[in-house]
């Protein structure tokens, strides 16, 4: 295997490419789930996990929120056109760049639209209730990968996973959002409904979703707190 170096993602063109590992020499906050994770109070960890979440002690702007969750949407739509599903939408595969710009990367699951969807879990996917495919998370498609994106948003805005609640057991909360009990939303106004509609399966479509983004986030002074 060889190695590619660089200080910033702007000084090449792909992030890992056939036998190429690249690496960075810069702060970790350019993956996005661990600037979010930075901003947490967490009790010591054991055998590399993480600790039990105390509390948030930062939240990102609103504005910024809404700039990455368009980038986001507009990723994923450009996926869809192409007749697939990206399939591992979390944190963990989002990269920002020098100027907080958030590109979608891992496309090692990506299958075309309406095959099983596998390798999930709560609370990026929930597991379909009655039907043929009870009991799994159900086909790959713009229901799947809007949930996933709700509770990216969620995470986002919320400054914690929406599985990782300090005061509720983390297997209760599974079984919460598989009953489609969802946690409370009572942050930010849009953020929340947007949230919620993701939950719900409103957008029968992810370039409907990323039209609603867009929108949302034309009006930016919504996002002001």
């Amino acid at each position: 295997m060889g190695f590619l170096y660089a200080d910033t993602l702007e000084k090449h063109e792909d992030v890992g490419t056939d036998a190429y590992s690249i690496a960075y020499h810069v702060t970790p906050t350019l993956i996005l789930d661990l600037r979010l994770l930075e901003h947490q109070e967490r009790e010591p960890g054991i055998d590399g996990l993480r600790g039990r979440l105390i509390c948030v002690k930062e939240y990102e702007e609103p504005a910024l929120v809404a700039q990455w969750i368009q980038q986001l949407s507009s990723a994923i739509e450009f996926v869809e056109k192409m007749g697939f599903c990206h399939n591992d939408l979390r944190a963990g595969n989002c990269l920002l760049d020098k100027d907080c710009n958030l590109k979608l990367i891992d496309f090692g699951r990506v299958t075309p639209i309406g095959q099983l969807l596998e390798g999930v879990s709560v609370p990026l996917a929930i597991l379909t209730q009655g039907g043929p495919f009870s009991g799994s998370y159900g086909l790959c498609g713009a229901r799947t990968e809007q949930f996933a994106v709700g509770s990216m948003l969620y995470f986002m805005v919320y400054g914690h996973e929406a599985d990782d609640d300090p005061n509720v057991d983390r297997l209760e909360l599974c079984e919460r959002f598989n009953r489609k009990e969802f946690p409370d939303l009572n942050r930010h106004e849009v953020f929340d409904e947007l949230i919620s509609a993701c939950w719900h399966n409103v957008w029968p479509t992810m370039a409907l979703l990323a039209y609603k983004f867009q929108v949302e986030n034309g009006a930016h002074h919504r996002f002001n707190p």
